[in-house]
């Protein structure tokens, strides 16, 4: 996975609290994980409150973003005209 540095303005903007948040999008736009891979890399809490959030889905063991969590991963990384910022 290459790094990517989000734009903290970016993130809340997208109404992320975090780019660790960011991040779990990012990693989970690559394709689904299970739980336990997940939690090596990330906070689960952060994990949780994306799921609140509807951006991500538990589903037949799996954790996978969905489409609006998608949605707000493009949010986080254009710069407001659609062109990235990394």
């Amino acid at each position: 996975m290459t790094e990517m540095r989000f734009n903290p303005y970016q993130v809340r903007r997208a109404g992320l609290s975090s780019t660790q948040e960011a991040k779990i999008l990012r990693y989970l736009a690559q394709g689904p994980t299970d739980r336990k891979s997940l939690a090596r890399l990330f906070d689960l809490r952060l994990a949780e409150r994306l799921e609140h959030l509807g951006l991500i889905v538990y589903r037949d063991g799996q954790v996978q973003i969905t489409d609006k969590g998608l949605e707000t991963l493009k949010q986080c990384i254009g710069d407001g005209r659609g062109q990235s910022v990394a």
